[in-house]
């Protein structure tokens, strides 16, 4: 039996936390660790709550999405790593469901998302396990190895961390392992008022959606491949539906003076901007491949370790410790 760490990221929402403990703490799958990664200020609440659920406590050294969880995968200890959030209760054979689908070349295993506000879910049809592109934040799982030769989440996936998980999926299957679907491993997602970003199409989520979007698709969708091998598309094709859209927000936003749509082409233009800066620079801030026994020993003990290029030891600026970009 494989051990499994199942982190949880909060922002310190005591009663969905709570609820969402309660479900962990029910799994019919023993062996396994709670981590709950914090992300706000009511810290010794949090820690309290955790500890009386056997768990261990841990505060995100920056704040934000993606360093909350890759704060997350580099203190967990075991072969498989699983993420839920603490506005979601996740079923008792949930864990379960996800450790009995890994087996050979299976970088990364998921499940249903039950949203309350949603009378379907996604992938209601789906009855049987099966390979997928993408998974969902609040219902998702990694090994080991795959952890090892892909890194952590990129950091420049800001805001709410919009299109970081289908990042990380992306680059685990390029590296040859396969995403499988688990429909049986399900979480119920209660949602929340209190959000990194407010829910409902304002200035911010315009932007933040528009950014991550933009930078997801230059980085990912010219040189992915879907589940039947199918190329997306050319970089030149992304480019040009980009200046598309672009000019299509420049309309809105002008014709009916629309700060929201003025908002979407300013995240566009900062998620092109991203993008050609990472390029330039070679900094995704993520952990690549190049030393898999450091990355390992320091992924599996919570020890982050200094790599250091042509003599120059290179630290993440969110208090966390990466590898040289890959070529």
């Amino acid at each position: 039996m494989k051990k499994a760490t199942v982190v949880v990221p909060t922002l310190g929402r005591l009663v969905l936390l709570r609820n969402c403990l309660e479900g962990i703490r029910g799994q019919s799958y023993s062996d396994f660790e709670l981590l709950v990664v914090h992300d706000n200020s009511n810290t010794e609440e949090v820690r309290d709550l955790v500890n009386s659920h056997g768990g261990r406590y841990l505060r995100s050294p920056q704040s934000g999405c993606v360093p909350t969880y890759n704060a997350g995968l580099i203190s967990a200890s075991s072969e498989v790593v699983a993420f839920t959030d603490d506005d979601a209760v996740p079923d008792p054979d949930w864990l379960s469901q996800l450790m009995q689908s890994y087996s050979q070349g299976v970088g990364g295993v998921g499940g249903t998302v039950i949203e309350i506000s949603r009378p379907q879910p996604i992938g209601a049809s789906v009855v049987d396990v099966v390979p997928v592109d993408h998974l969902s934040g609040a219902n998702m799982s990694f090994q080991r190895d795959a952890i090892v030769k892909t890194g952590v989440f990129d950091y420049n996936y800001r805001g709410d961390g919009f299109r970081f998980e289908s990042d990380y999926c992306m680059r685990v299957r390029r590296k040859g392992f396969k995403i499988l679907y688990n429909p049986r491993a399900r979480v119920v997602h209660w949602g929340s008022k209190l959000r990194r970003v407010p829910k409902g199409w304002n200035t911010r989520r315009a932007y933040y959606y528009n950014r991550n979007d933009t930078y997801f698709s230059l980085r990912n969708l010219a040189v992915a491949k879907t589940a039947n091998y199918v190329v997306f598309d050319t970089t030149l094709g992304i480019t040009m539906r980009i200046l598309r859209r672009a000019r299509n927000m420049a309309k809105r936003a002008l014709v009916n003076q629309d700060v929201v749509w003025l908002f979407s082409l300013v995240g566009l233009l900062s998620g092109v901007r991203v993008y050609h800066t990472s390029r330039m620079s070679r900094n995704y801030h993520f952990l690549p491949t190049t030393n898999n026994a450091k990355l390992s020993r320091a992924v599996t003990h919570g020890n982050p370790v200094t790599i250091a290029q042509d003599g120059i030891p290179l630290h993440d600026k969110f208090g966390l410790d990466f590898l040289e970009p890959s070529t």
